[in-house]
């Protein structure tokens, strides 16, 4: 099992001249002890695929849809209200 699986995730900001798609369809899978780059051109939705996996998007962001999963049992990824008391947490591997 993936450390971090991703499949298919859409996230939208929704503004008032309406909805902009900012990340359409991106999967990928992080195994335990390996290393991820994502890339692309500026603009190209890298930001806003980890702001989503993390959960701390802006107010109008939101998660259109998404399947996925993470082991809650290695790491513990902070979501919206963690960040508000960040000396809390710590982005290490749970022993």
């Amino acid at each position: 099992m993936a450390l971090l699986e991703v499949k298919d995730l859409h996230t939208s900001f929704f503004t008032d001249a309406g909805e902009v798609k900012a990340v359409n369809g991106v999967s990928f899978n992080l195994d335990r002890g390996k290393t991820l780059g994502i890339v692309g051109e500026s603009g190209s939705g890298k930001s806003v695929t980890a702001y989503s996996i993390m959960q701390i998007l802006a107010p109008t962001g939101k998660i259109v849809s998404a399947r996925g999963s993470r082991q809650q049992d290695q790491y513990h990824l902070p979501g919206p209200h963690d960040l508000a008391q960040p000396h809390l947490y710590h982005w290490a591997p749970a022993h």
